[in-house]
């Protein structure tokens, strides 16, 4: 329940406030408390809109071990 109530926040975080540290503290901790490939790519494009592309590959790449489908634009932008 916590978990998804972190994710909640940090949709709101992300998508209607652009508020990346606040969402990327959050991502952080869902990943802490359940390593989803989603909570991964979720935190991977807060490390993008960041400028932090070293860590936004690292994100990336783990959500597509875990077997999340990330978008072709998404890919080439991060070389994958």
């Amino acid at each position: 329940m916590l978990i998804k109530l972190l994710c909640s926040l940090n949709n709101v975080f992300f998508d209607k406030f652009r508020k990346y540290f606040e969402a990327l503290a959050d991502f952080a901790k869902a990943i802490e408390l359940n390593p989803e490939a989603e909570y991964f790519y979720k935190r991977s494009n807060c490390y993008f809109q960041l400028g932090d592309l070293l860590n936004a590959k690292a994100d990336a790449v783990t959500a597509l071990q875990k077997g999340f489908m990330i978008p072709d634009s998404y890919k080439t932008a991060l070389q994958l």
